[in-house]
């Protein structure tokens, strides 16, 4: 690693920081965040018994690098030993987010976020999968509610 630097700051905020974000004073060898995220957004609260499946092309192919078949010479000159910030404010961080105020080699960032919305159609029935039904007929079952189809007026 190059010589370190002193990283000097003044203020620094920030409201939010999740899902895997790293925010960092001072030097680093090499940062890695990693986040992967299945929402699933229905307009009926339900659950099946089989979601959170990461198994999904999106969670498992290869995520493409840049090629890196060129020779690059750099030569840097820091004329200060010092990273001199005075103010910085942030809203928010997040889905393997860096915020860094330092030096590093390597960063190998990675985000991977599925998004389901499973809307009710009134033009079809609502079809629920077996572990869904013996879970609503096991929770009625003990508090003596009568079980529907899970829609208004029905």
């Amino acid at each position: 690693m190059k010589q370190a630097r002193i990283s000097l700051v003044g203020f620094f905020k920030v409201i939010e920081i999740k899902l895997s974000s790293i925010v960092q004073f001072g030097d680093s060898l090499c940062l890695t965040p990693e986040t992967k995220v299945l929402a699933v957004l229905r307009s009926q609260s339900s659950y099946y018994g089989d979601e959170g499946d990461f198994s999904s092309p999106i969670f498992t192919n290869p995520i493409p690098g840049p090629s890196l078949d060129e020779e690059l010479e750099m030569e840097i000159i820091n004329e200060s030993p010092y990273i001199k910030v005075e103010a910085i404010k942030i809203i928010g961080v997040s889905a393997s987010g860096i915020v860094q105020i330092g030096s590093n080699q390597c960063i190998d960032a990675e985000s991977r976020i599925k998004h389901i919305r499973q809307m009710i159609r009134e033009d079809l029935p609502l079809q629920m999968g077996t572990a869904a039904v013996e879970a609503v007929e096991a929770a009625a079952a003990g508090s003596g509610a009568a079980i529907g189809n899970g829609r208004k007026g029905g």
